[in-house]
């Protein structure tokens, strides 16, 4: 068999019984070329080792020392160590032992017998104690990390997605993030990621201070990933949601000047993108807050930001309008929501009420409780204009 072949062969096995398998063929080959006491004492133990053990690198030495007068390949069972291949190696070791196994067993089947008189002085072989497989446990949280990590960087990363734009496994996808980035570190596409990541997991924290130590992280990662590479959308986009959610938090006018660099880095990356939904949506959000601003509070903004504002009700509709086409056939409740927004500030509301019913028949999986009920009690405040 092949080593291609061992490695598909097993592939399924839980890495707990790889592990056992290696020990319990390199107990039984180790008793068969030993002859030292000592060696036979520490392979015949009568407590069997734990099953949970195979999975940390620290215990496999115990392999190693049970073997190394074998002439099995160290080289093999040292990279038993990198997570990596993990499976792979443990497969080949596997077979290693296996294919050594049947050449002394061919090797005894040949040679001549021995006299009787010798055969009867000889005290019997003890009998190996053999771990049974552990079927009814899972691998580990530590395994199942390793093994999703296979594969292409690009087919890790679109995983990773998924799982934020689900909000579903935040902090385990942060994670997985800052370890890639460890090994890819010139990389400026995880780099932005950690900054979405950091913004997802803010939106779920309930105590302010953690809000805004991710929120800063998150920008920091973002500033990062564009000293690397400036021309990135996504970079940008990430970095303009991560600097409106932080000024939800601050003071009028530090929430004015988060605004001018939010609409900076938004500006670039809908240049850079004009086809993403997301911009649009957020382009819209941004027309509309400017607009639904007093007197006094324009003044402000219109002192900061270099440019006169031209934000109206209008001009925001037609971007939540665009990103609603841009979404072609999938559903976005939130952007439903505020083209009902919108009709509501302009006293459409029979036009609001048919949004809001769109918004609350649409499926989508992303939409947050708190869209859910907004939906609803605006739903119930303007029914009286059915």
């Amino acid at each position: 068999m092949t080593y291609r072949k061992i490695s598909l062969t097993l592939k399924k096995i839980p890495i707990s019984e790889y592990f056992i398998k290696i020990y319990n063929l390199g107990m039984k080959l180790c008793f068969e070329v030993t002859t030292s006491k000592s060696m036979e004492k520490t392979i015949c133990r009568k407590t069997p080792i734990p099953s949970k053990y195979f999975d940390v690198p620290s215990r496999i030495s115990m392999l190693f020392r049970l073997i190394s007068k074998t002439n099995i390949s160290k080289r093999c069972l040292m990279t038993l160590t990198d997570q990596t291949h993990l499976k792979v190696m443990a497969s080949t070791a596997i077979f290693t032992i296996e294919h050594i196994l049947e050449e002394r067993s061919a090797y005894r089947e040949t040679e001549p017998k021995k006299k009787s008189t010798v055969q009867a002085s000889e005290k019997p072989k003890q009998k190996v104690k053999h771990l049974k497989l552990a079927t009814s446990k899972p691998p580990s949280k530590e395994v199942e990390s390793v093994q999703e990590e296979t594969g292409s960087l690009e087919e890790i990363l679109k995983d990773i997605d998924a799982k934020l734009d689900k909000h579903k496994d935040l902090e385990r996808c942060l994670s997985r993030l800052k370890k890639l980035q460890t090994k890819y570190s010139d990389d400026p596409q995880i780099l932005w990621r950690i900054g979405k990541a950091h913004q997802k997991i803010a939106e779920k924290e309930k105590d302010v201070g953690m809000k805004m130590k991710h929120v800063e992280q998150g920008i920091e990662s973002c500033r990062t990933s564009l000293d690397m590479q400036h021309n990135q959308a996504d970079a940008h986009k990430w970095m303009a949601i991560l600097i409106g959610y932080k000024g939800q938090y601050q003071s009028v006018k530090e929430k004015i000047h988060c605004g001018k660099l939010f609409k900076k880095h938004l500006d670039i990356a809908i240049s850079l993108n004009p086809s993403d939904p997301v911009l649009q949506h957020m382009a819209g959000r941004f027309c509309l807050e400017i607009a639904s601003l007093s007197w006094i509070e324009r003044k402000i903004a219109n002192s900061v930001f270099s440019d006169p504002l031209n934000c109206s009700i209008e001009i925001a509709m037609n971007h939540f309008v665009q990103a609603e086409k841009l979404m072609g056939k999938e559903e976005w409740k939130e952007n439903k929501l505020f083209i009902a927004k919108c009709h509501i500030q302009e006293e459409e509301y029979k036009k609001a009420l048919e949004w809001l019913d769109k918004a609350k028949k649409a499926k989508d999986d992303s939409a947050g409780e708190s869209v859910k009920r907004e939906i609803e009690q605006l739903l119930k405040k303007y029914s009286k204009y059915r």
